[in-house]
């Protein structure tokens, strides 16, 4: 099938560029591919690069806890009550002492 032309200009229709364009789903495989291949990566090497970021460029380090740390209270809303508040920030400062605890170990390397 041919794609629409103005009869009077010869050019596409508005909406019609005439290509065939990407096959359904080609930017989907990639993204998924990609994401993919940033987590074998993150597995490999994650903790590594929170320590390097944290020694060699600290202000980037605290810029990106700090977006962290706002985007969990974003997950808080008016109706959550105050044990469960409290649960909440202990299981994140639970958390957050296990990476610190990671983070001081030695380099294997």
């Amino acid at each position: 099938m041919r794609p629409e032309r103005d009869a009077k200009t010869g050019r596409f229709l508005q909406g019609t560029t005439g290509l065939p364009g990407r096959p359904k789903g080609s930017r989907n495989k990639l993204a998924e591919a990609m994401i993919e291949d940033l987590y074998q990566d993150w597995k490999e090497h994650g903790i590594q690069a929170i320590r390097e970021c944290r020694e060699r460029r600290p202000s980037d380090y605290l810029r990106i806890v700090a977006m962290i740390v706002s985007k969990a209270t974003e997950d808080f809303t008016d109706d959550m009550r105050d044990a469960a508040m409290e649960e909440f920030i202990e299981e994140r400062r639970q958390k957050a002492a296990l990476l610190i605890a990671k983070m001081r170990e030695p380099d294997d390397a």
